[in-house]
């Protein structure tokens, strides 16, 4: 998925890190080697880890994520990563999307719902 929440409590060295809900990737939370845990009072579980949320930002830059944002609620410090999706230039290369207006005339590499289709207005090709 090209999303990613991450979040923690900043004053609490004793604090887990979330690093996803019910609906995350499985195989993205192997890599993170996180555990999904049922929250007391919360419907949906959640995936934690048992590390620093820096160790866990590390982790996911190395699979090609981007924070996004970064805010703080509370207690809490929550990080927005992305995963750009791939396009494939037709070398047999694939390279980072960036922006989807800067290369119109590319198609997106088929095969996953979370990449933006040849159809999507803004990824047609011209």
């Amino acid at each position: 998925m090209p999303y990613v929440l991450v979040s923690t409590l900043f004053n609490d060295e004793n604090s887990p890190t979330v690093v996803g809900d019910a609906l995350s990737d499985p195989a993205l939370m192997r890599i993170l080697d996180a555990e999904k845990v049922r929250v007391y009072r919360k419907k949906l579980p959640e995936y934690r880890v048992w590390v620093p949320a820096r160790v866990v930002l590390d982790k996911l830059e190395e699979e090609g994520y981007i924070v996004k944002s970064m805010t703080t609620v509370e207690q809490t410090i929550v990080w927005c990563l992305h995963k750009p999706c791939q396009i494939n230039d037709h070398t047999g290369t694939n390279h980072r999307l960036v922006s989807a207006q800067a290369m119109p005339a590319r198609k997106l590499r088929d095969g996953g719902p979370n990449c933006a289709t040849p159809t999507d207005p803004l990824t047609a090709e011209v």
